[in-house]
């Protein structure tokens, strides 16, 4: 979609003819990115209320005076993001191809976990012991005792449901990967973290006497699967309405896609470069 392009008193009468969301709808975008360009150039927009109070006649704020621009450009850009593609017939096939497999099912333990996550389990294990030896106690591990301790459960399933569907899997630091040949996804599965208010401790209190809580950041008792690259596919599931057990099958099925939207990419590129070949030649 094209930019749209205003001067600072046009976008300010713009705004203050009709509903933020209106207008942000005529640009293609939403209201909370019209109004943040609208913070950026200094333009003041109606409060909240504001049409309701004008479609009921009732008593009105006076309208603000366009401020000074001072130093600022006069020209504001408002910029339409650009939407994900639709995926190709290839990326289809490939999600409709995965979600016709077997349903993925979480084991209740690890004893056949997949390779990667009998990797991370002996891995833990060699740290608790060195952490035993060398008298630190459990500080800085991850406890296992708690619900979100089946991640590596889920891992363990997601990664064997796909390693059966004919994928090359490995790992990339904190991320893992997923497919075939030069063609990969990065995706991982992760406690979903959030700041909360604690009670202080004896050792907070020794730096911060008057305070009785302390924020910090806390597990939000949920998981979720982000998949780092940009795709026509959804990227994010978080455990909202289903848990993740309920949705790995879906999380399979759009992986297979990525890969294969990756391999259309990839075509893509080739062949453009192909013509750029063919026109230097000429």
């Amino acid at each position: 979609m094209p930019h749209h392009v205003f001067t600072r008193l046009a976008l300010y009468e713009r705004v203050w003819a009709e509903p933020m969301r209106t207008v942000a709808h005529s640009l293609g975008v939403s209201d909370v990115g019209l109004a943040k360009a609208c913070r950026a150039a200094s333009i003041p927009v109606p409060p909240r209320g504001y049409w309701a109070k004008l479609q009921h006649r009732k008593p009105l704020p006076p309208r603000p005076p366009l401020p000074d621009h001072l130093g600022q450009r006069d020209q504001v850009v408002i910029a339409p993001s650009t939407p994900k593609p639709p995926p190709s017939p290839a990326v289809e096939l490939a999600a409709a191809e995965a979600a016709d497999g077997p349903q993925v099912v979480v084991p209740d333990d690890l004893r056949a976990a997949h390779a990667i996550v009998r990797g991370w389990v002996a891995q833990d294990a060699k740290h608790r012991s060195d952490y035993r030896r060398q008298g630190w106690g459990t500080s800085g591990l991850e406890d296992l005792s708690t619900p979100l301790a089946r991640r590596r459960r889920l891992t363990s399933a997601l990664l064997k449901a796909l390693a059966a569907r004919g994928f090359e899997l490995g790992e990339d630091r904190e991320w893992l990967t997923v497919g075939r040949g030069p063609d990969t996804v990065s995706f991982r599965l992760y406690a979903r973290s959030k700041i909360a208010h604690r009670p202080a401790t004896a050792d907070d209190l020794r730096w911060y006497p008057e305070r009785k809580t302390v924020r910090a950041t806390v597990p939000a008792g949920d998981l979720m699967v982000k998949i780092r690259d940009w795709l026509s596919v959804p990227t994010e599931y978080r455990e909202l309405k289903t848990p993740l057990e309920g949705q790995l099958t879906r999380i399979v099925a759009n992986l297979a896609a990525g890969v294969a939207e990756q391999a259309e990419r990839r075509r893509q590129r080739a062949l453009e470069a192909e013509r750029w070949a063919a026109a230097e030649a000429v």
